[in-house]
């Protein structure tokens, strides 16, 4: 189960501002996607019939070189960034 709790740390990690009203609207929606995500995954189908569903010939775009956002932009929420790239935390102890 989703808590109001959850939502606020989710939050806080995402680095959003999050109102009480709106993490109780996002509590009951987030508990609503993973009850239908339970209900599909108890759900039964016959495997046979999956390349039936999974058809891909037009998931893919065609690649198409487009403009890019400035750097600035790119970089005015960066929490820390340096000579034009993004600064991140090390977060793993290996090297």
């Amino acid at each position: 189960m989703i808590t109001k709790e959850d939502v606020l740390k989710l939050a806080a990690l995402s680095k959003l501002c999050v109102s009480d009203e709106e993490a109780d609207s996002l509590t009951a929606q987030l508990e609503s996607i993973i009850e239908f995500a339970r209900e599909i995954q108890n759900a039964g189908f016959e495997t046979d019939k999956l390349p039936e569903i999974t058809h891909t010939d037009t998931l893919f775009r065609k690649d198409e070189i487009k403009a890019s956002i400035p750097l600035e932009k790119a970089l005015s929420n960066a929490p820390m960034s340096e000579d034009g790239f993004f600064l991140v935390r090390k977060w793993s102890e290996h090297e």
